[in-house]
């Protein structure tokens, strides 16, 4: 055993051993997210949740991702694949990565959110989310600046464009 940021902490090697720990969790060991990580995904998360409440939250969530669920996806995933198929033949030139996460947030929008979000939204959105990412385990002080900060300003700037997309889709009066 070792410490990690003042935090017990275990290195496992081999399949064995690793089979050990990931049997064990909340029994022999428990998984501790970064307290930067906590504060953005907050306590309700099914990524925070533990025990008896993380496995009826799952059970909810998983009915989403069932083979009859993703068998009815199939129609909107291929329909929005076309779509930037489409454009990424039409241009000269394509950056894969940038792209392909582009397609797998139009895919989320479509899936989970159930709406079709224009090109210009996507690639902000993905935007916004991967700068969210890249300060997501930060020091877990709220200051202007650091990590933490940056990560709240990114969740109500997701936040807000969802909300302000929302609202055209469907034509609320502001």
């Amino acid at each position: 055993m070792t410490h990690t940021l003042g935090r017990p902490t275990i290195r496992v090697s081999g399949a064995n051993h690793l089979r050990v720990v990931l049997t064990g969790e909340n029994s022999l060991v428990s998984t501790q997210w970064p307290s930067s990580v906590r504060k953005v995904f907050g306590q309700g998360s099914l990524a925070m949740a533990e025990g008896a409440t993380h496995i009826s939250r799952k059970k909810i969530i998983i009915k989403a991702f069932t083979h009859e669920a993703l068998e009815n996806y199939i129609p909107s995933i291929l329909d929005i694949t076309r779509i930037y198929l489409r454009k990424w033949t039409s241009e000269k030139e394509t950056l894969g990565y940038n792209e392909c996460k582009e397609l797998a947030f139009a895919l989320a929008a479509k899936i989970l959110m159930g709406s079709d979000f224009d090109q210009e939204y996507v690639t902000e959105i993905s935007s916004t989310f991967e700068k969210m990412i890249y300060n997501m385990f930060s020091l877990p002080l709220l200051i202007p600046g650091l990590g933490l900060w940056k990560v709240r300003t990114f969740v109500i700037s997701c936040s807000l464009i969802t909300n302000k997309r929302s609202t055209e889709i469907f034509d609320i009066p502001n």
